[in-house]
């Protein structure tokens, strides 16, 4: 059985946008923003970029994988997809 839907976290940051994407940018803003349902976000594959996938470990339940499939450095963008 499929399930689809999305998360989305929007938060206001006292910092210019360059600081913040710094910090925040791909692996970092996935860390940062769940601290309180993840106890580890590994690389698998890649460096982090786009197509990179990272192993997300929640405090409970299962590990699962999720893929860099947009990583827009000049807008700041970046999205992902559960792969499994």
């Amino acid at each position: 059985m499929k399930t689809f839907g999305s998360v989305s976290t929007e938060m206001e940051i006292q910092s210019p946008a360059s600081e913040a994407w710094a910090l925040y940018g791909a692996v970092g803003l996935t860390v940062i923003t769940v601290p309180k349902y993840l106890a580890a976000v590994d690389i698998v594959e890649g460096d982090g970029g786009e197509g990179s996938i990272a192993k997300l470990t929640p405090l409970s339940g299962s590990p699962y994988h999720e893929k860099f499939t947009k990583v827009d450095e000049n807008h700041m963008v970046n999205e992902t997809e559960i792969t499994e």
